[in-house]
């Protein structure tokens, strides 16, 4: 009986210990897990049991000694300062990259000039108005005025 009790003890302790962990491949995962699981911001980390909030991005922050955000990890290994430092560098280089992209393609885009001889007055029940000109994406909102 004192057997069935400890071995429900330990699959409870085996499924607490899955709840901690996030399904993510974030690297900084490997070196923390969630101090409660109902709140993604509240992390422990493996090396001094610390709890920190602000997710795993400050989490790896801490474990390569960035300064301002969080305090350093003193426990940590050489081998995670360098998988973090590694992950956040990569995350910056693909935010950079994904900027300089959306800004040429912003660039791509030109926009013709609305030349204010195409359109003429018209008058309407009684004011003058000027008659609705339809651009490139009208065809696309066409079917919601309508």
């Amino acid at each position: 009986m004192a057997e069935n009790e400890s071995s429900g003890a330990s699959n409870s302790m085996a499924s607490l210990d899955k709840s901690l962990k996030h399904n993510s491949s974030d690297v900084g995962w490997k070196f923390a897990v969630l101090a409660d699981p109902t709140n993604l911001y509240k992390l422990k980390c493996k090396f001094c049991m610390k709890v920190v909030s602000g997710g795993i991005y400050r989490m790896k922050q801490r474990i390569t000694n960035i300064k301002g955000n969080v305090s350093s990890c003193s426990m940590c290994t050489e081998e995670a300062k360098d998988k973090c430092k590694v992950a956040i560098e990569e995350a910056k280089r693909k935010k950079q990259d994904k900027t300089s992209h959306e800004l040429e393609k912003r660039e791509e885009v030109y926009i013709t000039p609305i030349d204010e001889e195409d359109y003429e007055d018209v008058e309407v029940g009684g004011s003058m108005k000027r008659p609705r000109v339809s651009g490139p994406m009208d065809r696309f909102i066409s079917s919601i005025n309508t």
